[in-house]
């Protein structure tokens, strides 16, 4: 038969059994409303435990930059994710000579049709497209002087324009890699590349039979 002490020692036992049982679902509890916002969703802050134990922070969402236009000029502009040319291109255009123009729309560039293709397809009618590779100004200036001695050599079956003038026009455009828009009027020889820099456009017709260059100024 127990004693009287036995069984006071048996319900303090109980007792702080009763107590440490509380306090564990108490701290679980606390626990519970700190991860788990009203509504029953989880906080966006709260870490997740990996197996091993350690807490694992949530991953960050990044939103990638879109490449320009200019790649030397960063944020100058930025590249159009669906059809036609990026609105960096859109408006109105006015050449160097009387009644030289260009209007570039989303659908449009000047009479030709945008069509999403890098080539041009020469049985077809006026189309235009970004090319498949920039180009650098360098390339352009390098390109022109090769036909401006070419011409020297042998003027009969080729034209160029004016040096001096189209080097001047050149070298409005800043140094840099540029994204090209292709131009194909579907005649012989009726192939142009442009690239643009701010409000200037520098078209580059460069075939068997011409080299020559202009200049187009945004109109205001």
């Amino acid at each position: 038969m127990n004693n009287p002490q036995t069984r006071r020692r048996q319900r303090g036992v109980s007792a702080w059994t009763m107590i440490g049982s509380l306090l564990i679902v108490a701290g679980m509890a606390g626990l519970g409303i700190a991860v788990i916002k009203p509504g029953g969703r989880t906080s966006a802050t709260a870490s997740i435990t990996t197996a091993g134990g350690a807490a694992a922070l949530p991953a960050a969402v990044t939103k990638p930059a879109a490449p320009g236009e200019a790649s030397s000029q960063v944020g100058r502009s930025g590249a159009s994710s669906g059809p036609g040319p990026n609105p960096n291109w859109h408006g109105t255009w006015r050449g160097a000579t009387p009644g030289a123009g260009l209007v570039i729309t989303a659908a449009m560039v000047g009479a030709c049709k945008w069509v999403n293709a890098t080539e041009p397809r020469f049985d077809a009618a006026c189309e235009a497209g970004y090319a498949k590779s920039s180009v650098s100004l360098a390339d352009i200036s390098r390109r022109f002087e090769e036909s401006v001695a070419l011409f020297q050599r042998d003027p009969s079956d080729f034209s160029i324009s004016d040096p001096i003038q189209s080097r001047l026009l050149i070298s409005r455009i800043k140094p840099g890699n540029y994204r090209v828009i292709w131009m194909q009027d579907g005649s012989d020889c009726g192939m142009g590349d442009l690239i643009t820099d701010g409000d200037l456009i520098l078209r580059v017709v460069d075939c068997r039979y011409r080299h020559q260059i202009s200049l187009f100024t945004r109109e205001r």
